[in-house]
């Protein structure tokens, strides 16, 4: 079989212990598939980031560098440029992968010779998943409105279409102007770009699942959203509708949350402690809104 080299990308910021955990997976992926070539680009970014010494096995796998500007977004940019990979593969410094996932990976850029896909994501005891669409197990085309299936924490992409759409938006991600919604805004330019994107269920991820929101985090989210979606508007407008049938059903899920919590509290108290209806209501309407003002 043909091999490629890949190149996985690890933003982080004081997450130590996590990340030890993910570079160990991917070295434990590639003692699996020694065939394939890989390295790994590790970011430490931000203001009093504590860089820890990495314990791996094979050094000579590794790019470690260190940043003093915030943001996600703009780690990923600053690996994505010193990186000597095919492909990128992107993952958060509180993920692993499982066993098989360079064969399965490599597999899957060789046999479809697609420049985009996006994996299942599983809780870290690999058995409860993400999110309910990850119970697919058949391999998807993404169209446009399957934007939640490409998480931030669980794609890959080919160097050369990286570089061809300008990377990551680095107003959008954690650290940066809108905290959230990197994936989104990179799954709208790949489509913009008419590029296909393949769910591959047999890449699997692990992540730790989401038991709930602080009311601020829901409103940074929802924030974030609000914002990638009103730019897309703005920005693409052979595909408006698109974005706006994406929005009108978004806010229509937050409002009809938040009337419920307000007509029945005692019967919506768990799901609102869960989903914070009001903050994620507030969130998006004011991401809409300061996109527009402030772009």
């Amino acid at each position: 079989m043909n091999t490629i080299k890949y190149s996985f990308i690890i933003a982080t910021h004081n997450r130590n212990d996590d990340l030890q955990k993910c570079l160990s997976s991917i070295e434990k992926a590639h003692v699996r598939s020694q065939e394939n070539k890989i390295e790994i680009i590790v970011v430490f970014n931000g203001e009093n980031c504590e860089k820890s010494t990495l314990n791996t096995k094979d050094p000579i796998l590794f790019k470690v560098y260190e940043i003093a500007e915030p943001g996600l977004s703009k780690a990923r940019n600053f690996g994505i440029a010193r990186s000597s990979g095919e492909y990128l593969v992107f993952i958060d410094d509180d993920a692993t992968v499982k066993e098989d996932f360079v064969h399965v990976l490599n597999k899957c850029t060789i046999s479809m010779k697609e420049k985009a896909f996006c994996g299942k994501i599983l809780g870290l005891d690999g058995e409860a998943c993400f999110s309910d669409i990850y119970m697919n197990n058949k391999i998807k085309y993404l169209g446009w409105y399957d934007q939640e299936y490409f998480r931030g924490s669980a794609h890959v992409v080919k160097k050369c279409l990286m570089e061809e759409i300008g990377g990551y938006n680095e107003k959008f991600g954690v650290g940066g102007k809108y905290c959230g919604a990197e994936d989104a805004d990179l799954f709208f330019r790949l489509k913009q770009a008419k590029e296909n994107i393949v769910y591959v269920p047999e890449m699997v991820f692990y992540h730790p699942l989401l038991e709930g929101f602080s009311s601020l985090k829901a409103y940074k989210y929802s924030y974030a959203n609000g914002a990638v979606l009103i730019k897309q508007v703005l920005c693409d407008k052979i595909h408006f509708y698109i974005y706006c049938r994406i929005m009108l059903k978004e806010l229509m899920q937050r409002t009809y949350g938040l009337l419920r919590n307000i007509l029945f509290p005692k019967l919506m108290r768990n799901k609102n402690q869960k989903w914070q209806y009001n903050a994620a209501f507030s969130g998006m309407n004011m991401g809409i809104i300061d996109y527009i003002r402030f772009k």
